[in-house]
C-alpha cells in the first residue's frame, strides 16, 4: 500500500488510536531535550522535502550566504566598522570591540527563516551565531522512525521512506576537527551571564546536543564561570559562544577579560564568532536587494539574490517616499535588529494611518534601524497540533522553516505554524512547532 508521507501522518493523528501515545511521546521528549517548552502548541505532522530538492535548496542557500559574508569587502572595501553601520551596528563601544576582535574569528553556522510560496522558498531572515534554537530534535525525530517501524511490521504493503538530518551534525564535524588539534582540549558552552541568570536552557540544550554527537563531556557556564573552567584544567579550552559582542557591552568588557586574554594566550580556541551578530541583522537582505542594481554583482548572484529575497528596504529619509507610495496592506515593517517576532508590523494588520506613522518613526535617524519587506503568501499546509491542554487542532496555514546550515552543509529543519493566523509566526505568540522530514521520493 503505496501512501505518500503527507497523507500517512495525517491520517495517523486523525484516525490511529496510537496517535495519543505518540504526542504525548513527542511532547515529553520535547520538553526534556529543550526542543519545545510544555505551554506551547506541537505540531505533529512533519513537514516533508524531497531529498533531491533539500540538496538543490541548500545549494543556494550556501552561496547566498557566502555573499552575505562577502558584502563588507563588496560594498564597503572591507571597512568593517563601515558595515556595521549599515546594518544598525552603531554603538561606539561596539566599534572598538570589533576592531580589536576583528582577528578572532570562529565559523559562522546560521538558521534561515523560509516561507515556501508558489514561487519556492523565499529567505525572510537569517539567524547567524550559536543560539539557533531547535537542536536537539533527534528524540523527536527518533519516535516518528519507530512509529513508522512498527506500522510496517504489521502491515509490509506500507511503503514509507523517511530520513532527517541530526541538527548539529554539520557543526559538531568541525568542531571534532579543531579538539584533535588542541593540546588536551575540554569543550565549554558559554553564554552571557544575564541570558544565562534570565535561562540556562538554551546553553544547557547546546551542551547536551554537543555531548551526545561528540560523546564527550561539555559543560555549560555563565561568562563569568570561565576563569574558573581555565584555573582548573590542563590544557586549551574550546568555547562555544552563545554570546555575542553586544552582550559583551552590556555586561561590561572587564567582566569578559578571561575570554579576551585566553584568545591571546591561546589558552582558549574559539568555536562561533562574536561578530556573527553583524551577520543577522535583517537589513543585510535589504542591502543584497539594493546591490543588484549596481555593477558589483554578477549576473547569476542577481538571479540568486531575487530568487531567494523577496523585495526589502532599509527605512530612512531617502526612502521614505518611496515606501508611503506601497500598498501597506503588502509589507511588513521589522526593526533591522531584533528577535523572536519583536518589533514586527504586518501592514495587513494594522491600518494606514498607524502603518505610517509608524514609518516616520522608523525613518529618523535617532531611531533603531528598521527594514520594510514585502509580504511572502505561503504555500498552505494542511497540518495537526496538538495543544498544551491536550486539544487536536486541524490547521492549513502557510508555515515558516529554520533550515540549519553550515557553509554548504545542511543541518535539518523545524517548523512553525501559526495556529491564529496571525503575520506573526512565533512559538510566543501561539504558534506551533514542529520539524522537517525528508523523503527519497
Amino acid at each position: 500500500m503505496t501512501k505518500s508521507s503527507k497523507e500517512y501522518w495525517l491520517e495517523f493523528f486523525d484516525e490511529n488510536p496510537k496517535a495519543d501515545e505518540l504526542a504525548d511521546d513527542i511532547r515529553f521528549v520535547g520538553a526534556q531535550s529543550k526542543f519545545s517548552r510544555p505551554d506551547w502548541p506541537l505540531l505533529l505532522t512533519p513537514i516533508m522535502y524531497t531529498q533531491s530538492f533539500v540538496t538543490e535548496q541548500a545549494n543556494s542557500l550556501s552561496k547566498l550566504f557566502e555573499l552575505i559574508r562577502q558584502l563588507p569587502v563588496k560594498l564597503f572595501g572591507g571597512e568593517l566598522i563601515d558595515f556595521a553601520n549599515a546594518v544598525g551596528f552603531t554603538h561606539a563601544e561596539l566599534h572598538t570591540l570589533y576592531k580589536k576582535q576583528a582577528s578572532n574569528i570562529g565559523i559562522y553556522p546560521c538558521r534561515w527563516d523560509i516561507i515556501h510560496s508558489s514561487e519556492g522558498w523565499k529567505v525572510v531572515e537569517v539567524n547567524v551565531g550559536g543560539a539557533l534554537g531547535g537542536f536537539a530534535s533527534d528524540a523527536i525525530h527518533a519516535l516518528y522512525d519507530e512509529s513508522i517501524a512498527q506500522a510496517t511490521s504489521s502491515d509490509p504493503l506500507l511503503k514509507l521512506s523517511e530520513s532527517w538530518q541530526s541538527q548539529y551534525s554539520h557543526i559538531t564535524r568541525q568542531i571534532k576537527k579543531t579538539l584533535e588539534q588542541l593540546d588536551n582540549p575540554i569543550l565549554v558552552v558559554v553564554d552571557d551571564e544575564k541570558m544565562f541568570s534570565d535561562s540556562p536552557l538554551i546553553a544547557n540544550s547546546v551542551a547536551n546536543a554537543l555531548a551526545e554527537k561528540l560523546n564527550i563531556e561539555v559543560k555549560s557556564v555563565p561568562h563569568t564561570g570561565l576563569q574558573s573552567i581555565c584555573t582548573q584544567h590542563e590544557g586549551q579550552v574550546l568555547v562555544f559562544e552563545i554570546f555575542g559582542y553586544n552582550d559583551v557591552i552590556n555586561s561590561g568588557i572587564s567582566s569578559y577579560q578571561t575570554y579576551f586574554e585566553g584568545l591571546v594566550s591561546n589558552k582558549i580556541e574559539s568555536t562561533i564568532s562574536p561578530l556573527s551578530e553583524l551577520f543577522m541583522s535583517k537589513a543585510i537582505l535589504a542591502l543584497l536587494k539594493e546591490a543588484t542594481h549596481g555593477d558589483l554583482l554578477n549576473d547569476s548572484e542577481i538571479m540568486l539574490i531575487d530568487s531567494l529575497i523577496p523585495e526589502t528596504y532599509l527605512v530612512n529619509q531617502d526612502t521614505l517616499p518611496h515606501l508611503r507610495s506601497l500598498d501597506h496592506s503588502q509589507w511588513v515593517l521589522k526593526a533591522a535588529v531584533g528577535y523572536g517576532g519583536n518589533n514586527v508590523t504586518c501592514g495587513w494588520e494594522t491600518d494606514l494611518h498607524s502603518w505610517s506613522a509608524q514609518l516616520e518613526v522608523a525613518a529618523q535617524t535617532d531611531t533603531p534601524l528598521h527594514i520594510v519587506q514585502k509580504r511572502v503568501v505561503g504555500i498552505r499546509e494542511p497540518t495537526i497540533s496538538i495543544t498544551p491542554k491536550g486539544l487536536y487542532v486541524e490547521c492549513d496555514q502557510p508555515i515558516v522553516l529554520g533550515i540549519f546550515m553550515y557553509e554548504d552543509k545542511f543541518g535539518g529543519g523545524v517548523i512553525r505554524q501559526s495556529l491564529t493566523g496571525s503575520g506573526i509566526t512565533s512559538s510566543t505568540n501561539q504558534a506551533s512547532v514542529g520539524v522537517m522530514r525528508v523523503t527519497q521520493v
